[in-house]
Formats: structure tokens, C-alpha cells, sequence
């Protein structure tokens, strides 16, 4: 008897608590809607739980802070209440993240009263500015690097982030040429899309065009006006029968088409600005460009190519490689590296062929048995073609010859890439002794821009990253397991995908994340092991390289940020890779490997000390 009266006390004074509580929120709420420091929202009194009645105050606020918040947009089109709808949208994740609840009623039915500050929204709205200029930064950062694949990416996130901008109308940039502030949007659209814009700069060149029974094979230059040879851009084509997606790599990229008709006279392509990469770096930006796809037209992604000398620059591209352009610097030249041996230039012709007639067993007295099995993972990398005629350089270098190099695509169902491939012979046999994808010329030249450098250490480097690259395109895993030091500090970084959809069709980027994990050699090597099995290919590539020494003239320790683009036929992503490579053993080791979605100041990254 005792127990049921304590028991109803209980009950009795929690249901009284409940009721203050009630009150006391109620109260609040009320001296919230009164304040104009706040957006709020007031949900009905009927959701079954909880959750259910938070997350309609999600949507609501929202809403909210819409109806109330002086925007001024920049208009796209006749649809602007769904264009003003999307760019709120936007927002969704900072309402999430900051978003207050009362509770005002529990039981059967539930209901919450929701609020967010004024002040907070507009620091949100501030850092997106400040989002936009980190882009624009970017971009230009990009073209002093003649990274214009990179550019163009950058200023068109800038773009659709400006697009999302509440103020986006209003936001201004000072342009150098006019010494006036400017609308930003309309800056950004000609830098893109402008007479002088990147997409006017880009031009497909027709080097080699052939005709064979129903096929065209089509050999193209994609270079700038200036003579800037590009790398990171894709384009998209009809091959006759199906889309067709292309990869550039250093300039090159090679169309294969099916003829419906007795001659082809043109080819029509369009620059890929589609960049579903973006929802992993700036959700924000990718739903505007999901929404805005067809609403922003750029008039000059499309080109017609024409096998009739058409399309021609103002400035023929250099065919040499930067490596073998370089400067000395003080720490010596390339060129001193030079060779014409004409047994190796014999044996790389002959090698070409047997890759053209498919006949890849013919040659194997050319490769060492190492050699041989880096051939046959470039045989099996795709359906592998060589690119017109090339221009082989040699240099002998650290007991080898390397030449460089052989322009190669490689196809992949709908999707094809382009890649120069380097065969490295042993000086005293004359035989191929590895094989590997050269770097793109901006990653390569971030290199040898260091040339206070001894040429030996940039040379080095140079062939290291060119390894790792290949070793995941080749699925080398051996070879990893031999250069990262056992000790090594890996963080990987993974996107988990979520495409949340509102009730009108608006695709945002709240759920998105990246996962980064630190995991033992061990833990990493077992986890690529098997994506090595579960892929059908990986290509990766690397662009915008910075790269710092470690204090001491002889130190050859490197820090070396990439960012990197990762391509696979189940899972894509770009950000930036960081390495800390030491060189000072026979074979170079990895002590540091970390991935992230943005750019960091190598100097803040990792102290280079901290591996000595």
C-alpha cells in the first residue's frame, strides 16, 4: 500500500513538473515572437511524436526566415518564387545545425516552437560571402598556374554560390580592369563565359584524323588561344550511337565515332560543366547547380570540330613536356640529362606498334620480368589505344632511361581518359623496367618551379609521385605496402552520399558529409585491397602541387599537397592529398598521407621536423 502511494506522489509531481515546463516554454515563446531579434515558427499541435513535430519546424522556420529576410536575389529566368525557394534552400543545414526548440505539448499530440537569431543567419550569409572570395582566390591562383581546367571550376563554384546568396544582387568585386566595383555575378559569368572568358580561350584542334571502315578516329589538341596546354576539363560528345564523356590530360584527348553517314565533316562537343563532384566541397553550390542546369546557358562550352583545318590557334601549343623545357635555377639543369641514343628511341617504336596491332607478346624480349608485368597491367587498364604520333624525349637519369612520352587512351564503358605513359629502361640492358602516368604539366611544373632544388631531388620526386599515381591505377598493392613506413600516419577521406529532395523537387546537400579516419598501414592497405577487387578501374590524377623541403640543405624530405582528382566506375571525389615523402633511402618512404576536402597552407599542415 505503501509503494502505490509513493508511486502516485510520483506521477503526481512529474505531470506537475511537465505542466510548469509547458508553461514556463509556452511563456518563453510568446516573448520570442515579440522580439525582433529572432525568425520563429509555431508548428501545429497533432504530430504523433516529437521528432515528428522538429522536423516540420525545420522546414517551417525555414520558410520563415524567408518571408522575413529583405533579399535580393540574383534573378535567373521568370520562376523566381522557386528560384527564391532554392536559394533558402541552401540554408537548410545552418538552420539544422543552429535551430532552438520549445516544447509547448507531448503525449497523443506534440507540438514545438522553433527559433533561430537574426544575427546568426547573417554571419551565415557572411561566411558565404567569404566562401565566394576563397573561390575567386582559387581560381586566380589556377590561372597564374595556367591550371585552367582547375579555373574554370573554381569560378563557376563561385558562381552558383554567388547565385545563392540571399544578397547575392548586391555582392560587388573590384575589377582590375575597369578600377570599379562590379556586380560579382556578372564578373564571375565573364570570366567564364566573357569575350575574353575561359570557355573563349579553349580550342580543339584536329592533329590526326582517320577513316576506317565505319569508325572516325579523331586525335585532338585542347589547348588555349595562348598556347596553354589543358588538363582537368572533360567534354561530352555523341559518338554516333551513345553520349560519350572525355577526359584531357596535358592537352591531348582522341574521339572515336561510329559513321551514319559516308563522310564526317564535324564534331560537336560541349565542356562537361556539369561538376557533380561539387556537392562534396559546397553543398550549396551544388544545389544551384542542379536547379539552375538549364536556366544558366554559357554559349561557348559548345565547339564544332572540323576535319577541314578550321579550328586553328593563335598560338601553336609546345609539344615538349615541361620536364624537358625546365630551367636550371641553381640546382642545375634537365637538359644535361638528354640523351639520343637511337637503341632506346628502336625500342620504343617497336613497342608503340605492338600496342597499336594489339600484339603486345611480340615485345616482351624488350621488358625485364618486372617490366613485363607493368605491361600487362597497361594492357589490361581498359581498351588501351596509342594517340597519334609521338615525340619521344629520353633522359638518363639515376641508372635509367626514361622515356617520355607515349600518349595513350583508355576506355571505359561510356567514359574515356587520356594519359601520357612513361617507360623507364635499365641503362645497361636496354629493357623496360617499369611503366607509369606522368604527372599533368601543372602538377609537374609546381616541381620544378623549386629550382633553388638540386635537379636530382626534383627528378626524383617527379618519379615517385608519378608512381604512386599509377600503382592505384595498376592496383599495385604490393608496391604501396613497400613505401609507406610501417609507423605512418594515414587519414583517409571518404563522402557519404545523401540526396535529400523537398516537397518541390529541390535537391540539397545537408547529409553530405566526409568521413576521415586515421588508420594503421595494416587497416589502409586491407581496406584499398579490396577495393582493388570490387572496382573495375581507378584513375587518378593530380593537379595544383605545392610541395616544401624540410629545413637543411641536405634534408630531402618533402611536404607535397596535391589535389587530386579520384575517378572510379562506382565512386568519384576531388580534394586535396598531402604526402610527407622522405627521399633519403634507395626507395622513397611515406611517413605522413592525409586527405581532406580543401586547400590547406603546407605550412600548416605538419611541421616537416616532426619526421626527422
Amino acid at each position: 500500500m505503501r509503494k502505490l502511494l509513493l508511486l502516485s506522489i510520483l506521477l503526481n509531481i512529474s505531470i506537475v513538473s511537465f505542466s510548469q515546463t509547458f508553461k514556463s516554454n509556452i511563456a518563453e515563446s510568446e516573448r520570442i515572437k515579440k522580439d525582433t531579434c529572432y525568425y520563429w515558427y509555431q508548428g501545429a499541435d497533432d504530430f504523433e511524436t516529437v521528432e515528428d513535430a522538429e522536423d516540420d519546424a525545420v522546414t517551417g522556420l525555414l520558410e520563415s526566415v524567408k518571408k522575413n529576410y529583405k533579399s535580393n536575389i540574383v534573378t535567373i529566368g521568370n520562376d523566381n518564387n522557386r528560384l527564391l525557394n532554392c536559394v533558402f534552400e541552401t540554408f537548410r543545414p545552418f538552420i539544422e545545425q543552429n535551430i532552438q526548440y520549445l516544447t509547448l505539448k507531448s503525449g497523443a499530440a506534440n507540438s514545438v516552437f522553433a527559433y533561430v537569431s537574426k544575427s546568426s543567419f547573417r554571419e551565415s550569409c557572411a561566411e558565404r560571402k567569404n566562401d565566394i572570395g576563397y573561390y575567386i582566390r582559387q581560381a586566380d591562383a589556377a590561372m597564374d598556374k595556367e591550371n585552367v581546367g582547375d579555373a574554370l571550376r573554381y569560378y563557376y563554384i563561385a558562381m552558383m554560390l554567388c547565385c545563392s546568396h540571399p544578397d547575392g544582387n548586391e555582392l560587388t568585386v573590384w575589377d582590375e580592369e575597369t578600377s570599379h566595383e562590379v556586380k560579382m555575378v556578372k564578373w564571375l559569368s565573364n570570366r567564364i563565359d566573357g569575350d575574353e572568358g575561359i570557355l573563349s580561350l579553349v580550342r580543339f584542334n584536329v592533329k590526326n584524323w582517320k577513316e576506317t571502315g565505319d569508325k572516325v578516329i579523331a586525335e585532338l589538341d585542347v589547348s588555349t588561344t595562348t598556347g596553354i596546354r589543358i588538363s582537368n576539363m572533360t567534354f561530352k560528345y555523341n559518338n554516333g550511337r551513345f553520349s560519350q564523356t572525355c577526359n584531357v590530360s596535358n592537352g591531348r584527348a582522341e574521339v572515336e565515332l561510329f559513321k551514319n553517314e559516308d563522310v564526317v565533316k564535324d564534331i560537336d562537343v560541349e565542356i562537361d560543366m556539369s561538376y557533380d563532384d561539387v556537392e562534396f566541397e559546397e553543398s550549396a553550390a551544388y544545389t544551384m547547380i542542379k536547379f539552375l542546369r538549364k536556366k544558366v546557358g554559357f554559349s561557348k562550352t559548345g565547339k564544332t570540330i572540323s576535319n577541314r583545318g578550321k579550328n586553328r590557334m593563335k598560338k601553336e601549343a609546345s609539344e615538349e613536356a615541361p620536364i624537358v623545357k625546365a630551367g636550371s635555377g641553381d640546382g642545375g639543369s634537365v637538359e644535361k640529362y638528354l640523351v639520343g641514343d637511337d637503341a632506346y628511341l628502336k625500342n620504343m617504336k617497336l613497342i608503340e606498334n605492338a600496342i597499336r596491332l594489339g600484339e603486345y607478346e611480340s615485345v616482351r624480349g624488350l621488358f625485364s620480368p618486372e617490366g613485363y608485368e607493368y605491361f600487362m597491367r597497361l594492357k589490361g587498364y581498359g581498351k588501351a589505344s596509342v594517340i597519334g604520333t609521338p615525340d619521344y624525349k629520353m633522359l638518363a637519369f639515376n641508372g635509367e632511361v626514361i622515356c617520355r612520352s607515349l600518349p595513350m587512351r583508355f576506355d571505359f564503358n561510356n567514359m574515356s581518359f587520356t594519359r601520357d605513359v612513361v617507360f623507364r629502361f635499365d641503362k645497361e640492358t636496354k629493357k623496360v623496367t617499369s611503366i607509369a602516368f606522368r604527372l599533368s604539366d601543372t602538377a609537374e611544373k609546381g616541381v620544378l618551379d623549386n629550382r633553388n632544388w638540386k635537379i636530382d631531388s626534383r627528378l626524383v620526386l617527379i618519379n615517385f609521385l608519378e608512381d604512386y599515381q599509377t600503382a592505384y591505377a595498376f592496383k599495385q598493392l604490393d608496391y604501396l605496402d613497400k613505401i609507406f613506413s610501417d609507423d605512418a600516419l594515414i587519414i583517409v577521406g571518404h563522402v557519404v552520399e545523401n540526396k535529400p529532395v523537398t516537397k518541390d523537387g529541390v535537391v540539397y546537400g545537408n547529409n553530405t558529409k566526409i568521413e576521415r579516419t586515421k588508420k594503421t598501414k595494416t587497416q589502409y592497405l586491407q581496406d584499398l585491397g579490396r577495393q582493388f577487387r570490387n572496382k573495375s578501374y581507378i584513375n587518378i590524377h593530380f593537379t595544383d602541387l605545392d610541395v616544401r623541403r624540410a629545413a637543411g640543405e641536405e634534408e630531402e624530405v618533402f611536404g607535397v599537397q596535391v589535389r587530386q582528382y579520384y575517378h572510379s566506375n562506382s565512386y568519384n571525389d576531388e580534394g586535396y592529398l598531402f604526402l610527407m615523402v622522405d627521399l633519403r633511402e634507395e626507395l622513397p618512404i611515406i611517413h605522413v598521407r592525409t586527405w581532406q576536402p580543401g586547400k590547406t597552407d603546407l605550412k600548416d599542415l605538419i611541421t616537416l621536423k616532426d619526421v626527422l
